[in-house]
């Protein structure tokens, strides 16, 4: 073979050589973005997941001792004015314990309905550091169900204001590391912290 057909043969070696490399390469990228979108999708859904299993219901058990004071009653109303002005409000029994998302100085919860002339909702306010309000995880469910209620441009304009929500879920903090406890390593049911 003469000389120039050896460096012909030569280059197109090294030319597929190289393009098999750059082949590779981009699919390496492409095989990581994919992951990491996959990764992203798995923990919004262990948000999502964690939000629903935590969703402000009312609850009847474990029943706080004294079930409540006429001055946490007027508390309790005035928190609820500071929400929804102008209602009646009916208040069921405090129970003892809260979710880890409402934070460690959260001790009581009661299930609150309240009747307006056109409609009637229910509220879950938490005694946290000793003072009856809306916790973080009823205040959380007030926006989310907002965003439910609100007419978008497209569907990828709901989703990213969806994620952005989910993103700012409560998180749960380890008491003894001060870290935070990824929604996915929470225990199934809601844990209920009891004082």
């Amino acid at each position: 073979m003469p000389i120039r057909g050896v460096l012909r043969s030569r280059q197109c070696m090294l030319l597929i050589a190289l393009l098999s490399a750059t082949m590779a390469f981009a699919q390496t990228s492409a095989d990581k973005a994919r992951r990491e979108a996959l990764v992203k999708r798995h923990e919004l859904y262990d948000l999502e997941d964690r939000a629903f299993k935590v969703k402000p219901q009312r609850r009847d058990a474990p029943i706080r001792y004294l079930n409540i004071s006429d001055d946490e009653a007027r508390e309790v109303q005035a928190a609820t004015f500071a929400v929804i002005p102008d209602s009646l409000v009916n208040i069921g029994t405090v129970v003892t314990g809260c979710p880890c998302e409402d934070g460690a100085e959260c001790a009581d919860q009661v299930w609150i309905v309240v009747n307006r002339p056109s409609s009637t909702q229910g509220l879950l306010l938490s005694k946290i550091s000793g003072k009856w309000g809306v916790g973080p995880v009823q205040r959380w469910w007030l926006r989310f169900e907002r965003l439910q209620a609100t007419r978008f441009s497209s569907y990828e304009a709901r989703e990213d204001a969806k994620e952005q929500l989910l993103n700012e879920f409560p998180v749960c903090i380890n008491p003894v590391t001060q870290e935070t406890i990824p929604p996915g390593q929470r225990s199934a049911s809601p844990p209920m912290r009891r004082h």
